[in-house]
């Protein structure tokens, strides 16, 4: 699984900050269905998921401590 933050938490660009949603966790499961199932039997709420445009299939959740995480991958089905 990898990890990658987004997000501008020093202060220097003012003007993106009044939009600032805060840092978003970005991971890449083995399964994201079998994660997603997992994660839905622990209790959170987590989001259907999506097979975007631009390639990737993910699904997004909000962590006890507020902290919203997205796990996606590669799409594979055919467009």
């Amino acid at each position: 699984m990898s990890i990658c933050t987004f997000g501008s938490i020093n202060g220097r660009h003012t003007d993106q900050a009044r939009d600032y949603e805060g840092v978003r966790l970005y991971w890449g499961p083995r399964d994201i269905h079998e994660l997603r199932a997992r994660l839905e039997r622990l209790g959170y709420a987590v989001s259907e998921i999506i097979d975007r445009d631009y390639g990737q299939t993910e699904f997004f959740v909000t962590d006890d401590d507020g902290y919203s995480h997205c796990f996606g991958v590669a799409t594979t089905k055919g467009g």
